[in-house]
Order: structure tokens, then sequence, then C-alpha cells
């Protein structure tokens, strides 16, 4: 069974605009892949404001966990918080021992199909994909199908091995 649902992030207050990357310290993430959680799954700064989004976002993962998939979608404008949202919703699917990965685009780079999945399944500490693997799948035109199908294998077979969530962000 899926479920899909959004999150809308609401805007900050224009005082908190100037101070905000200083109280946070998240801005740089997308940039950087600087990741918002330590080791152990912990935010390295705690969420405020944010209680009724983390709420839903756990009672999804919670769902998940027992075995009803489904989307969330998260919008707001920009600066809204949308990103440290994603964040915290990675973290608390790793700290349920929920196999995760993170991913997104860069706004100021040019756009590749699929640049965002392929980032997010090629990183981490156990990356889904073999790099090689799809640099080789992706060199040939005539191979795209193949560098699809590879991406669809290794999904369904790991999300019927484990609960799987995948957070892309600046889609």
């Amino acid at each position: 069974m899926w479920h899909a649902s959004c999150i809308q992030a609401p805007p900050r207050p224009r005082w908190l605009h100037s101070v905000w990357p200083r109280l946070w310290g998240w801005h740089m993430d997308r940039y950087t892949k600087r990741h918002l959680v330590g080791r152990s799954g912990a935010a390295l700064v705690p969420v405020r404001g944010r209680d009724d989004e983390l709420a839903f976002i756990g009672a999804r993962l919670d769902a998940l966990s027992r075995g009803h998939g489904g989307i969330v979608c998260v919008e707001g404008t920009p600066d809204s918080g949308k990103t440290r949202i994603l964040a915290e919703g990675h973290s608390a699917a790793v700290r349920r021992g929920i196999r995760a990965f993170r991913g997104g685009a860069d706004p100021d780079e040019h756009f590749v199909p699929l640049g965002p999945l392929l980032d997010g399944l090629l990183s981490g500490v156990e990356p889904l994909l073999d790099a090689a693997t799809m640099r080789e799948l992706s060199m040939a035109p005539d191979q795209q199908f193949w560098l699809l199908q590879e991406l669809q294998d290794r999904l369904e077979q790991t999300a019927l091995d484990t609960p799987l969530l995948i957070a892309i962000d600046d889609v």
C-alpha cells in the first residue's frame, strides 16, 4: 500500500533570514556535501519549530517499517527549511534501521537526467550502485536501457530485503 502526501514548510519570519545561517549552520549542505548529522545519526544542531512536520515524517517512517511505502513531498519557499527537514527525515530513518539514501541537484549546475537520484544511490557508507558499472553503462547511448534496468533491479531487490528511504533535494 502506498501513501502520498505533502508537507508545506512554513516560511521563516523576515527577521530570521539574516541570522538563520548562524543559528542553524546548514545552508552550505548542498554545496559542500556535508551531512547535517553525525555518524551516530544524531543531529548536529537541534531543530526548532518543526514538531508537526517531523512527527508526520516519523509516522511515515513507522508505516514504512511495517511494509507500507509511500511518497512524502516537502514543499516551500526558498530558504524555508526543506533541506533540513529532508536531512532530519534521513537521520530518523537511519536511527530506525531503515536503509536510507540522500541525494540532490545543485541549482547552479547543469541538469543531468537522473542525476539527483544517482547522486544519492552512489553515496553513503554502503552505496546501492557501483560507480564504475554505472559509468560504463551511461557512456554509450545504446546502454541507457541497461542502466535503467540495473537501477530498477537494485532498487527492487533492496526494497524487498529491507525498508528503503530515498530523499532527493532540489528536484
